[in-house]
């Protein structure tokens, strides 16, 4: 999920790769420590809680379905009802 943490926060390995996981399994502690306190920053300053998620689509959703109801509406023959 590059798009929300960066490679300083996690590590990301390639699919299939088993010597890749394994080596990012083998991470030593203090470092996988730093990462995913910083992962955790990341999550709570960006607020990627299931409510702040859901926040953001409805607000990015609301003026789109707005619009569809708009168009659906003016699409109808005159006189007809929704």
């Amino acid at each position: 999920m590059p798009t929300y943490f960066d490679e300083d926060a996690v590590r990301y390995v390639p699919t299939a790769d088993p010597a890749a996981l394994r080596e990012a399994a083998l991470m030593p502690p203090a470092q996988a420590r730093t990462r995913a306190e910083a992962a955790q920053d990341i999550f709570r300053r960006r607020d990627y809680s299931l409510t702040g998620l859901m926040g953001r689509y409805l607000a990015l959703s609301r003026p789109l379905v707005a619009g569809a109801r708009a168009d659906a509406w003016r699409a109808l023959p005159s006189g007809e009802q929704a």
